[in-house]
């Protein structure tokens, strides 16, 4: 009896401890031992206190004290515990901390920084979000792995922050149990918020889906959070009112669309579980695990783990000692019809120390390899010496890629021959023997491995973006033609190849043509008919021997309007660094080229009445690499025509500013300067708000720049210049916007680094950090608790965009206020302000007196007067 008991609490402790970690102690004393158990509360004393003594439990001495099994708490938190008590719960959980690694939770997920990292970024956003976290969907099929990594980002963000909140999982398959807990949730006084999870959202009957509707619009408790997980898409499942209410669906991957790298982990980890629950070692072919890592399962990783299990128990009445040997005929019949041929030697694997595929890393330090020779002697040593590694690689690609009898592989190199075929046959190109298999094998790898490289190549970002630039300033036609053969792919086989892709290509290229003139004008003939200007083109490069003009074919009915639309669409897929050669058949100069300036960071010559004579008169111009400026002059002399360059007067700026003063706008300006992907020639301008505002300041300023568009903290109202306020940055609004003005300047793919880097830095903590010289956290934490109050006090709550805007303006307040620099206004507003808005300055200044007390301040009639300006302004009400 004695010894069932006291083995009855200590696997009690040791679930708590496991499920839930720190979050357990409200289930740890030994009172809610005792009535979980149904025995004494002094017999669980005792028995807690003799676990403690032997080792296996530790305590917080509050009180009540709490006992934590000490091996369950390792484990979940991967740290080792050598006290055997602590004083409370702040310094148990500050010795969590020190010992914890920040991605200990994050880790145990395979691909968490591969094809499940976008997933982790966005939950975690989600998750993180003030006060309490926005309600998320995760959806997936049966087996991804949604419980799995939701229990880990659960883990994590209770490690990150101290434990705030109570957790509840229904399954909605008993929907009437869900619509319960929400109605009984909603006349509970408990005050802490709830995580609640709903899987299988797909069921949530319509009726339990308008409770929870009326809840999370109308609820008077602190905001709680819930997720949902299902099976399938939701948004065909909820009503579209309650589906607005969750700002964004993770989807999670199939196991077949995860990288080959991922699925082999995924493979060795459901082998290492077997070979701990069986106590044997195991070893297996690689026939074995390329079979099981190329299959399609039916429950993804669930049937994955299954189908393990089963070859693990065949080849388990075969072994007669200490370990197991898996071979090809232990696999299924089904595995034998999915798998391809192999052609490499078989050998055994040990899962105990297996560390995955060598070909991903060799590819790596290939990269790194081109790297440094560019960093040792620039892009002409790379040029000169970058063969012998390259050879290496594709060697490495064509054992990688023969391992099996490839269809998919076959048919990428089948397009990819069409492909170059067509480019080379326009353009005049060399190409090695091998270069459509090499590219295709190339290709293959990078789609295969693509979470895993695309992040190496997000850690090398600087580098290869230099490197790209380098290379297309030197080899502009070498460039041109990769882009051309990266586009048809992207059109073809819908693959976006990456940079490292591109820049191999451009490095080829450049090896085998050596006759390559080297210039950095783009030619461009434009004219009227079916296929007058094809023509023409085609006419001058083949007598040139070299693609020096590309061609556009216009209606007879087309407008000067539509030559610029043309124009623009051609010129966006035009090297950064060229210059362009327009030679059109009629048209007004002046309104084709000012038109086009103000769309283009380009310099472009503009020549009309083009004949066949004069495109190859300025063909082998171009050939020989002369200037613009020399082609455009001599044409004008040569043959009478209309001739003109055309460049843009006032440079472009985008102007910072604040109503807090320079200080502010400033640091706007610099986490703006630092989220794009390279320099680019805009003036990036920080001006006080009492500047702008002045009229002969202004007037002067515009004469000197073109205004893309203000952001800040406060709207100028000035003619004529967009403004972006400050919080739809951090809530990612209007970035059409932001395309349209930068779009001549950055193409697209830099437009979506720009688009991720403005999302990444641009979040509330990062911005508040950023602005203010004071602890970010804390002064965040202490604002949002005080807008809190305010907001319960008025019984006003204001929308997402107004409070992210508020919480800003009020950490500046701060700052100001600790640096003695309020703001100062007598004027007679103020002074009716006092008077009709008595009581709002006094709950203002109860709610803010923490704030007060903390940084040793005292909020300003002023300042409080700007407050009210955002309740009075903000229409949402609750």
């Amino acid at each position: 009896m004695v010894t069932s008991t006291k083995k009855g609490i200590e696997q009690y402790i040791e679930n708590q401890c496991n499920l839930y970690g720190i979050d357990a102690l409200e289930h740890l004393s030994a009172n809610q031992i005792a009535e979980e158990l149904s025995i004494s509360r002094p017999l669980a004393s005792q028995y807690l206190n003799e676990l403690e003594k032997e080792g296996i439990c530790f305590k917080v001495n509050t009180r009540p004290v709490y006992f934590f099994h000490k091996k369950a708490i390792e484990s979940y938190y991967g740290i080792m515990i050598q006290d055997s008590e602590f004083y409370d719960t702040d310094e148990f959980w500050k010795y969590i901390l020190n010992h914890t690694n920040d991605h200990f939770f994050l880790k145990q997920l395979i691909g968490w920084n591969g094809s499940l990292r976008p997933i982790i970024e966005k939950s975690m956003e989600m998750l993180n979000y003030p006060p309490n976290g926005l309600p998320f969907i995760i959806q997936g099929a049966r087996g991804v792995g949604k419980k799995t990594i939701l229990k880990v980002l659960l883990q994590s963000i209770r490690f990150i922050s101290p434990v705030s909140k109570k957790m509840t999982q229904f399954d909605a398959v008993q929907d009437q149990r869900v619509g319960k807990f929400i109605l009984e949730l909603e006349q509970s006084n408990e005050r802490k918020p709830y995580i609640t999870i709903i899987e299988h959202a797909e069921n949530i009957s319509k009726t339990t889906q308008n409770i929870l509707l009326k809840y999370m619009k109308n609820s008077r408790r602190l905001p709680d959070l819930f997720i949902l997980l299902s099976e399938k898409d939701l948004r065909e499942y909820l009503l579209s009112e309650l589906l607005s209410l969750f700002p964004f669906i993770v989807n999670v991957p199939e196991l077949q669309e995860r990288s080959k790298r991922e699925r082999e982990e995924l493979v060795i980890r459901l082998f290492r579980n077997e070979e701990e629950n069986l106590g044997k070692k195991i070893k297996l072919s690689n026939v074995v695990l390329n079979a099981l890592s190329q299959a399609v399962y039916k429950d993804n990783i669930i049937g994955l783990q299954n189908h393990i299990r089963l070859i693990c128990a065949r080849s388990l009445l075969k072994s007669n000692g200490k370990s197991i040997k898996i071979h090809a005929y232990d696999l299924d019949q089904q595995d034998f019809e999915n798998i391809k041929i192999l052609k490499d030697v078989v050998y055994y694997i040990d899962i105990s120390t297996y560390k995955g595929s060598k070909e991903f890393e060799f590819f790596i330090h290939a990269v790194d390899a081109f790297i440094d020779m560019y960093k040792n002697g620039g892009i002409d040593y790379l040029a000169l010496n970058y063969y012998s590694k390259y050879k290496e690689l594709i060697d490495m690609l064509f054992q990688y890629n023969n391992t099996f009898d490839n269809t998919h592989l076959r048919g990428i190199e089948t397009v990819v021959a069409d492909i170059v075929q067509v480019v080379v046959s326009r353009r005049y190109v060399n190409i090695p023997g091998n270069f459509v298999f090499e590219s295709a094998k190339l290709l293959y790898f990078i789609q295969d491995n693509l979470d895993e490289i695309d992040r190496c190549c997000k850690e090398r970002e600087t580098t290869l973006k230099k490197m790209l630039q380098d290379l297309s300033l030197n080899y502009l036609q070498e460039c041109t033609i990769t882009d051309e053969i990266s586009s048809l792919i992207l059109h073809n086989l819908e693959i976006k190849t990456n940079i490292i892709f591109r820049i191999l290509l451009i490095l080829v290229f450049q090896r085998y043509n050596k006759s390559f003139t080297h210039c950095n004008i783009f030619g461009l003939l434009i004219c009227h008919g079916r296929s007058t200007a094809s023509s023409m083109a085609d006419l001058v490069n083949t007598m040139i021997q070299a693609y020096v003009f590309d061609s556009i074919d216009m209606p007879l009915e087309a407008t000067v309007e539509d030559f610029k639309n043309v124009l623009a669409n051609t010129i966006d897929r035009i090297q950064n660094n060229a210059q362009i050669i327009i030679l059109v058949d009629m048209g007004s100069l002046e309104l084709l080229g000012k038109g086009l300036i103000d769309e283009t960071r380009h310099t472009i010559g503009l020549i009309n009445n083009v004949t066949t004579r004069m495109a190859l008169h300025i063909g082998y111009q171009i050939k020989e690499g002369k200037p613009l400026e020399d082609i455009v002059n001599n044409i004008s002399k040569s043959i009478q025509v209309d001739a003109k360059i055309f460049t843009k007067d006032s440079e472009d700026a985008i102007l910072f500013v604040s109503e807090t003063g320079k200080k502010t706008s400033e640091r706007m300006m610099q986490l703006f300067i630092e989220s794009l992907p390279e320099q680019i020639p805009v003036h990036f301008i920080f001006l006080d708000l009492m500047e702008l505002t002045d009229d002969s300041f202004y007037n002067q300023f515009i004469d000197i720049y073109n205004i893309l568009f203000i952001t800040g903290t406060v709207n100028p109202n000035l003619q004529n210049a967009p403004f972006l306020p400050l919080e739809d940055l951090i809530n990612g609004e209007h970035w059409d916007m932001i395309c349209n003005y930068l779009k001549s300047y950055l193409t697209k793919d830099q437009m979506n680094i720009l688009q991720n880097n403005l999302r990444n830095n641009f979040t509330l903590t990062n911005v508040i950090q950023y602005l203010s010289i004071l602890n970010p956290k804390k002064l965040l934490d202490n604002v949002i608790m005080a807008i809190d109050i305010l907001q319960g006090k008025l019984g006003k709550r204001l929308s997402n965009k107004a409070l992210v805007a508020l919480y800003i303006h009020i950490c500046c307040m701060i700052e100001r206020l600790v640096s003695k620099d309020a703001i100062l206004d007598s004027g007679e507003h103020i002074e009716r302000f006092k008077k009709e808005h008595e009581e709002f300055i006094n709950l203002t200044n109860i709610s803010f007196s923490q704030i007060s007390k903390v940084y040793s301040i005292t909020i300003t009639i002023e300042e409080i007067h700007y407050i009210y300006k955002f309740f009075n302004d903000d229409k949402e009400e609750e």
